[in-house]
């Protein structure tokens, strides 16, 4: 049979299956009525197919028995075990794996870099034309998914094993179980197997929005680790939706099945268009087992066309059906992904992820109709607290925007319907979101940055406010991205710097900019402005050999490679220009003779092929090229391996390099030495060393630092840095250090140090002291940070380096590291306990009021710095909870205090211009309140943690808890009223637009309505008692200060509670008292200040370290301009009110200087003494 004939059989034989029984033959004689021969084979193969018996040639159970002998032929001479292959290629066996439809997985280990792989090889007689497509085709298709949930690709290519080449691709090795083995282990319920799923559907999700199609979905083909990550492996018969082969691809020529019977959908059977529905119907299958214990259709001892014929015929039943007490939305999820129509499915798998996360939070499903009393029960089940509570008026409320989602379903009008929920929609992401910043925090606090970065980058944009920047303040920059960064090994140079293997391809482009591989794309990151830019987005990249310098003017890339090849062409990146320049044939990689090129120096190295070695000599010669002298070569007293140029000298022709080998014994050794191109001659060696050393070459010292410490691994040799010089390499001094130098610093003069215990450290390079420490804290059992030659960026203001998977470039500020959540600053003005905390307007100065040491004191905002203290009176007991401090419009500090033994209190005014004291006389009190004047405030102003103005700026409203135990509103007739109507509070904070106030008490946080009195938000509930709380100017942020020193982050679209911390001084938490009392907030929102126990004050900022000394410098020179002008003032023969106000006054002043004014006026006040 021709090919066009056996073509136009397979497409009639797919249409007639397709059709009902009673139109076969009808159909089957008018596709084959104008051709005999057709209509012939066509009827043939119809009644080959049809035939069940069990001694049919195609039966089940011959091709079974002829299938096993043939395994058996094939794999009994070199298969039958390990030990007839010791190595494939550069991989050592270790073991079988399994065997499947096209070959053997191997256990191995590769050599460079040092890890276990899965090795999977084609077997010699299966390795047909057919087979081999599909083989190229796993390779090229798995290659391209870079998922957290997908088994990844390290290499592909041909090995030689005994007289054929054998086509072989190296992945990751995934130690787990099967889904339904790790499911049964762990014991998983089914909220437990509905979380699996939907992790299995985003990883099957990604492929579809990469427009792959997986096609032999089935429990073991998706493997779980220890930690719950399930991996979906063998891609070996999936297609790309674009490819046109997808449709009538059941078989192959050879009428080998594609696809495991009991998981395939009906359009694998019938030749019908496959799509990602049909990696969705496998995905219900998988469900349906998962939950059942029994798939949804037995097919065990059926005939493949019976098989075809029963689930071409028959519906699947229904989940409760098998299991009854299950969920019916579970059940109706399943049901949707077995429906045999695809256009009736979820039309790819992140639609089916998104309804299992729905499912999961009680949120309706997109399965099922939404109707109303469906919507209702899911909101109710979601909020039984809140509705169940006293705000039966926002149940009224929720129903009434269910009947308009159901009105709008009936209507078949989609955008109202998704209007109507988007709020809820919203809410719903922000209450699930609250756990993930949660878990960053936490994180962040035990130091496990690189896990708290991938956390807040998962977060979605709209919940990134003041929370999420806190927390990325308090870590490295990280290149922003959702897909795993760096370039697939480059296989034939035997560079070490591989993606699976953990290692990332990262360079430093000019020492400004990070460029790096994201999706095969070459990207280039401005780490300072935040943008990425795509270089030749039209190509696809493999790798890049990263730089030693730091500024390059060259940087080597390799475009991505064709199947056979593995690896494209390298090329040369004019890091200004940005073009990429060629690179001649001899100094492309090449795997027989390791060719390895520096762009840096423009010279490379190579040794001699493998295949092409006649004598000894051949074995030990070392080839060497550079542009002055060609190519030239010179023999070691080993085998050589690879050789790296590491450093070539300015004013002659000597390089040193690092070179790899084998002694007769077939042990690895290494050596160092130097290399004269003029001369074509080794001037100066270290010997052979063992084991593997790192160095680090110092050109502005004249030395090279080395040491044996093997970086990244698991069990580090004890070995010191030794110095050696530059020009002899002998040894000059040790360091005193264990490790790694793996990068210096000449403004330092320092190394980066990689140490025994895996944290990257600074030690200085004349006697070894530590100088700093990156990510101490870092979990030991993750991937440590790597860090290069050209790690130094920016005037080595940063570090640049790569973290572990998703092997991230990150920069780490060299100086003040970001090692996790911190204070901004940490000041103590007094040893007595800070209440009150009160920011003046420009910003300049924070006023901290202690009344059990009955002392007020003025810092300077910026900095925490005490610049002034006083003791505002003299009563033997000032009530704390009726005192006052804040800042009048006018720059006046205004202290207030009121005692139980008098009946008037005491106030205390204080001018920022001349710090001249003032005590008023007292005046009429209401509730042990002194009566203000309205014009020096202003609305909603805070004047304590219980006091603040009203929001229309005319009255008052007071926490008077100790005698009525609720909130008081004074108005401007000084009229009281007491509300019955909110909680009783111990501290609040009303929103910046006056429509709500947030009551902090025992045991929750509740948000009122100011009008009408009505809860607007379910209660934040916890367990301690809630001191104060504060909005920020902005409104989008409220914070909660707790007495166990904690402070709360909401959100205040929903009032979702996102995160808290431990923000209590550690040295004060072990005593009795270690709460949070106050909390007030700079006027651009980016600073809150908290006040605690034990006298401290303290900053929580957004803005990072390198930003910070920017900023510090600014405000020197504001300092320092603000000073001349205030000098400029007293010399024209101004008083100091008049030199002060018209500084204050000063319209051309910027923010910066205008705060720099308030700290210059009160450095000038006469030391304090009691007034």
């Amino acid at each position: 049979m021709d090919s066009n004939l056996y073509k136009r059989v397979e497409e009639v034989i797919c249409r007639v299956l397709a059709a009902p029984e009673s139109d076969r033959e009808r159909l089957l004689t008018e596709l084959t009525a104008s051709d005999e021969e057709l209509d012939r084979e066509v009827r043939s193969l119809l009644a080959n197919l049809s035939n069940t018996d069990e001694s049919h040639p195609l039966s089940d159970q011959r091709l079974r028995a002829q299938r096993q002998r043939l395994d058996r032929f094939i794999d009994e001479p070199e298969q039958a075990s390990s030990r007839h292959v010791e190595r494939i290629g550069d991989y050592l066996i270790c073991g079988i794996l399994g065997e499947g439809g096209m070959g053997v997985v191997y256990k191995a280990l590769q050599a460079r870099p040092a890890r276990e792989t899965a090795l999977k090889v084609i077997d010699a007689i299966r390795a047909d034309d057919e087979i081999s497509k599909r083989f190229k085709a796993e390779a090229e298709i798995q290659g391209q998914l870079q998922h957290p949930g997908i088994v990844q690709i390290y290499e592909a290519g041909l090995a030689r094993i005994g007289h054929t080449d054998r086509p072989f691709i190296a992945m990751e090795l995934v130690n787990g179980d099967s889904l339904r083995d790790y499911a049964d282990r762990a014991g998983l319920d089914t909220a437990g197997k509905l979380d699996l799923l939907a992790k299995v559907a985003d990883a099957i999700g990604y492929a579809h929005s990469k427009g792959v199609v997986h096609r032999d979905l089935k429990p073991e083909n998706i493997l779980v680790r220890e930690d719950g990550q399930p991996k979906v492996l063998d891609f070996g018969i999936a297609r790309v939706t674009s490819d046109a082969t997808l449709a009538a691809t059941t078989m192959t020529r050879d009428g080998q099945l594609l696809g495991t019977l009991a998981f395939m959908a009906p359009e694998q059977f019938t030749g019908d268009e496959i799509t990602p529905a049909t990696d969705v119907y496998a995905l219900g299958v998988v469900a349906f087992e998962l939950i059942a214990g029994k798939p949804p259709v037995d097919l065990g001892g059926l005939s493949i066309t019976a098989a075809m014929r029963l689930v071409d015929q028959h519906d699947s039943p229904k989940l409760r059906s098998v299991a009854p007490d299950v969920d019916r939305d579970v059940e109706t999820i399943v049901s949707k992904c077995l429906r045999r129509e695809p256009e009736n499915r979820y039309q790819n798998a992140s639609e089916l992820a998104t309804d299992l996360r729905s499912l999961l939070a009680d949120r309706p499903i997109t399965a099922r109709p939404p109707d109303t009393m469906y919507l209702t029960k899911k909101y109710i089940k979601r909020n039984r607290i809140f509705v169940g509570g006293m705000v039966a008026t926002m149940v009224t409320l929720t129903a009434g925007i269910v009947v308009a989602s159901v009105f709008a379903v009936g209507q078949r009008n989609a955008r109202l319907l998704a209007d109507a929920n988007e709020r809820e929609a919203r809410k719903q992401q922000a209450a699930l979101v609250g756990s993930e910043f949660q878990k960053a925090a936490d994180m962040s606090a035990s130091g496990d940055v690189f896990g708290a970065i991938e956390v807040l980058e998962s977060i979605p944009n709209w919940l990134r406010g003041w929370g999420w920047e806190l927390l990325a303040a308090g870590l490295p920059r990280w290149m922003p991205g959702d897909h795993e960064f760096g370039g697939i090994s480059d296989v034939y140079s035997g560079a070490t710097d591989d993606l699976q293997g953990g290692e990332q391809e990262v360079a430093s482009m000019n020492a400004t900019h990070v460029l790096t591989i994201a999706g095969r794309k070459l990207q280039q990151w401005d780490p300072l402005s935040g943008n990425i830019e795509t270089l030749y987005p039209d190509s696809s990249f493999d790798a890049i050999e990263y730089d030693l310098s730091g500024k390059p003017e060259r940087i080597a890339v390799d475009l991505s490679g064709d199947y056979k090849s593995a690896v494209g062409e390298r090329r040369l990146l004019n890091t200004s220009t940005r073009l990429l320049g060629p690179l001649p044939e001899f100094l492309q990689p090449n795997r027989n003779t390791n060719t390895i090129y520096n762009a840096q120096f423009h010279a490379a190295t190579w040794r001699h092929p493998r295949d092409n070695i006649e004598n000894d000599e051949q074995d030990r010669t070392v080839y060497f090229w550079d542009e002055a002298h060609g190519t030239q070569s010179f023999l070691r007293p080993y085998k050589i391996e690879s050789s790296y140029i590491k450093h070539k000298s300015e004013d002659q022709n000597q390089y040193v390099l690092l070179t790899f080998g084998f002694d007769e014994s077939g042990r690895e050794i290494t050596e160092v030495f130097i290399f004269d191109s003029g001369a074509c001659e080794v001037v100066a060696t270290t010997g052979i060393l063992k084991p593997t050393p790192v160095l680090c070459v110092v050109p502005s010292r004249g030395e090279v630092a080395i040491s044996s410490y093997i970086v990244g691994y698991d069990v580090l040799p004890s070995t010191m840095i030794e110095i050696l010089d530059l020009n002899t390499l002998e040894h000059n001094r040790s360091l005193g250090v264990n490790g790694a130098p793996v990068a210096y610093l000449p403004g330092h003069d320092a190394f980066v140090v990689e140490t025994s215990d895996k944290i990257n450290t600074l030690v200085s390079a004349e006697d070894g002291r530590v100088l700093q420490q990156y990510a101490p804290d870092h979990p030991k059992d993750k991937r440590v940070l790597r860090m290069h030659g050209n790690a130094p960026m920016l005037d080595e203001s940063f570090l640049l380096a790569a973290g572990p998977r998703p092997y991230r470039p990150v920069l780490f500020d060299t100086d003040e590291p970001e090692n996790g959540l911190e204070a901004g600053f940490h000041s103590r003005p007094s040893t007595g306990d800070t209440y009150h905390l009160a920011l003046s307007p420009g910003g300049g100065l924070l006023a901290s009021y202690h009344p059990y040491a009955n002392q007020l004191c003025l810092l300077d905002a910026r900095s925490g710095e005490r610049l002034w203290s006083t003791t505002p009176g003299s009563d033997s007991h000032i009530s704390k909870a009726r005192a006052q401090v804040y800042f009048t419009n006018d720059a006046t500090l205004v202290a207030s205090t009121a005692s139980l033994e008098r009946d008037k209190p005491t106030m205390l005014r204080l001018a920022i211009a001349t710090g001249e004291a003032v005590r008023p006389p007292r005046k009429e009190i209401v509730k042990y309140f002194p009566v203000l004047d309205f014009k020096e405030l202003a609305p909603n102003q805070m004047l304590s943690s219980g006091a603040a103005v009203n929001p229309s700026g005319d009255g008052f409203i007071l926490n008077n808890r100790a005698l009525e135990g609720r909130l008081i509103f004074i108005d401007r007739f000084l009229s009281v009223t007491t509300d019955n109507e909110m909680s009783t509070a111990d501290g609040f904070g009303i929103s910046p637009d006056g429509k709500h106030i947030a009551i902090a008490s025992t045991g929750a946080v509740e948000i009122f309505d100011l009008e009408s009195r009505e809860l607007v938000a379910k209660p934040v509930i916890d367990n301690n008692r809630l001191l104060c709380a504060a909005y920020s100017p902005d409104g989008k942020t409220l914070a909660i200060g707790t007495h166990d020193g904690r402070i709360m982050i909401i959100e205040t679209e929903f009032y979702t509670k996102l995160f808290e911390f431990v923000a209590t001084p550690e040295a004060q938490l072990s005593e009795k008292y270690k709460y949070v009392y106050m909390l007030a907030w700079s006027k651009d929102s980016k600073t809150l200040y908290s006040s605690h126990a034990g006298g401290y004050v303290l900053s929580w900022g957004t803005t990072r370290p390198y930003e910070q000394r920017q900023l510090r410098a600014r405000q020197t020179a504001a300092d320092e301009r603000v000073t001349a002008l205030l000098n400029e003032h007293l010399a024209a023969g101004l008083s100091a009110q008049e030199a002060g106000d018209a500084l204050l006054g000063d319209p051309s002043l910027s923010p910066e200087e205008r705060a720099a004014a308030e700290v210059a006026l009160v450095r000038r006040w006469p030391s304090a003494e009691e007034e």
